[in-house]
């Protein structure tokens, strides 16, 4: 009798201590999420969740500025504590000075919900000389 009393409550006590970790867990994914939703209105796109991020389009323009790319540099130390910089090239020290880093940043981030993102050229006409003209976006796909 006192024998499965004790296994009862030894596995009462290892449900509450899964149910405080998937607690820790879920509330560091949510924390996570608020941060991706962050990065993004650095770009004045406003999302709720990460799954508003699919068919998103963003002008190469906006990635290419460097009060862009200065913004988000800012989260870097944030973002290292939910992404593991090995496995995020673009959270390394040395990647702010690579010159497509928020665009890298972003492509990384986006990787991580399953996403992917793809570039997109658009014709925008031709040059007086006869050179076609490029307008380049970003695009939120699943994949």
């Amino acid at each position: 009798m006192d024998l499965e009393k004790n296994i009862i409550l030894e596995n009462h006590k290892l449900i509450q201590l899964k149910l405080k970790e998937n607690e820790q867990k879920f509330k560091k994914l949510e924390i996570r999420d608020k941060l991706i939703c962050k990065l993004f209105n650095i770009l004045n796109i406003i999302i709720d969740t990460p799954s508003d991020m699919i068919g998103i389009e963003i002008p190469s323009e906006i990635l290419y500025n460097i009060g862009i790319k200065k913004k988000f540099l800012n989260l870097v130390p944030e973002l290292k504590k939910y992404y593991s910089s090995s496995y995020f090239t673009s959270l390394q020290t040395s990647a702010f000075s690579k010159p497509f880093f928020a665009v890298n940043l972003l492509r990384q981030v986006v990787r991580s919900y399953g996403l992917r993102l793809r570039t997109r050229n658009k014709s925008a006409g031709y040059t007086p000389s006869g050179k076609k003209i490029y307008n380049r976006t970003y695009e939120i796909k699943d994949f």
